[in-house]
C-alpha cells in the first residue's frame, strides 16, 4: 500500500506548504506580490487536483478495475486506485483552505 502512503504524504507536505519550489522570483518581491503570486499558483494547483480527481474516479469506477483483482491478495485493485481521488480530495480541502488564507493576507496587506 505504497501508493496510500505516497498521496497521504503528498497532501501532508501540501498542508504544511513543504513541497520543493524555487524561490528565484520570490525573493525579489515585496509580501503582497508574494502572496499575489503564492495565489496564483494555489489556484493552478487547485485546477490540477480537480482534473486528478475527476479522472482519478472515473478510472476507479472502471469496468476494468473494478473487475480486476490483485494477484497476491483477493481484493479488488479498486482499492488500490483508490488512493489517487481519495488523496487528490484531501489535498483540494488543504488548497482551499491555502487560497483563502492567501487572499486574507492580501488584503490585510494592500499597501505593503
Amino acid at each position: 500500500m505504497l501508493i496510500w502512503l505516497t498521496f497521504i504524504g503528498a497532501s501532508t507536505a501540501l498542508r504544511d506548504d513543504e513541497l520543493i519550489g524555487l524561490d528565484l522570483l520570490d525573493s525579489r518581491l515585496n509580501f503582497r506580490n508574494k502572496k499575489l503570486i503564492k495565489l496564483l499558483i494555489h489556484i493552478s494547483i487547485l485546477f490540477f487536483l480537480l482534473f486528478v480527481a475527476y479522472y482519478g474516479t472515473k478510472t476507479v469506477f472502471s469496468p476494468g478495475i473494478l473487475n480486476q483483482t490483485a494477484s497476491t491478495f483477493e481484493f479488488s485493485m479498486a482499492y488500490v486506485y483508490l488512493a489517487i481521488p481519495v488523496a487528490t480530495l484531501i489535498m483540494i480541502i488543504h488548497i482551499v483552505t491555502a487560497i483563502q488564507k492567501n487572499i486574507k493576507d492580501v488584503r490585510r496587506y494592500k499597501d505593503c
